[in-house]
C-alpha cells in the first residue's frame, strides 16, 4: 500500500514540478523602440522614403524560449507633391499623403542571445489628398482610410543593463498586401517596409 502511495506521489511531482518551473520562469514584459522606418516606392510613384517611427511591445514568456506579444508600430507620414492640368487652362497642385499603423501579433523565440520575431499584422492606413488651383484657391480635399494585412519578421538582440531592464537593437521587415481603391491610386506605396532602431524592455 505504501509503495502504491509513493508511486502516485512521484507521478504527481513529475507532472507538477516542470509546470511550476515554467510558470516561475514566465515573465510579462513591456517595452518600446524608436526607429527609422523605410517605406519602399510603388511603380513610378514617389510616395515613400525614410522617416522616424515608434513602436511598443507587450508580451509574456510562455516558456524560457517562447513568448507571444502584441507589437503596434506607428509609421511615419509620407507625402508627395505634384502638379497636373485638370483642364487646358488650369493647373492644380496636389499633396497626397499616407500614414500606416501596424497592429502585429508575434511569436518571439530565444536562441542564445538573439530573439527572432515573426507574426502577422493588421494594417490601417490614413490617406489624405489636398489640391489647389493656381490663382483660384482650393480645388478639392479628400480623406479616407484603407486596411490590409502584413507579414512581419525580424530579430532583436537584447542585453541587460539592470536585472529587469534590457536594451536591444531591433530590425523588422514588413510585407503588406492591400486591396486597390480609387483613393489609393495616388497614395500607393511599395509592399515592403523596414524598421530598424533601438528599444528598451522591462520584465515584470
Amino acid at each position: 500500500m505504501k509503495t502504491k502511495r509513493w508511486t502516485l506521489m512521484c507521478l504527481v511531482a513529475a507532472i507538477l514540478l516542470p509546470s511550476a518551473a515554467v510558470a516561475q520562469e514566465s515573465r510579462v514584459y513591456a517595452g518600446g523602440a524608436l526607429s527609422l522606418f523605410t517605406q519602399t516606392h510603388r511603380d513610378n510613384q514617389d510616395l515613400g522614403g525614410t522617416k522616424g517611427a515608434a513602436s511598443l511591445q507587450f508580451g509574456v514568456w510562455l516558456s524560457p524560449r517562447l513568448a507571444v506579444e502584441i507589437e503596434p508600430t506607428f509609421g511615419p507620414t509620407v507625402s508627395v507633391q505634384f502638379s497636373y492640368r485638370p483642364a487646358i487652362s488650369l493647373v492644380a497642385d496636389e499633396v497626397a499623403s499616407r500614414r500606416d499603423t501596424y497592429w502585429a501579433f508575434n511569436a518571439r523565440l530565444r536562441v542564445a542571445r538573439l530573439e527572432p520575431v515573426f507574426g502577422t499584422a493588421f494594417v490601417h492606413g490614413h490617406i489624405e489628398r489636398h489640391a489647389t488651383l493656381r490663382g483660384d484657391g482650393r480645388y478639392f480635399d479628400d480623406e479616407g482610410a484603407d486596411d490590409g494585412i502584413a507579414i512581419q519578421m525580424g530579430i532583436d538582440a537584447p542585453f541587460h543593463i539592470a536585472p529587469h531592464v534590457s536594451l536591444f537593437p531591433a530590425f523588422r521587415l514588413l510585407m503588406t498586401s492591400r486591396a486597390e481603391t480609387p483613393l489609393r491610386l495616388e497614395t500607393r506605396t511599395g509592399g515592403l517596409a523596414m524598421r530598424y532602431g533601438i528599444g528598451a524592455r522591462v520584465t515584470f
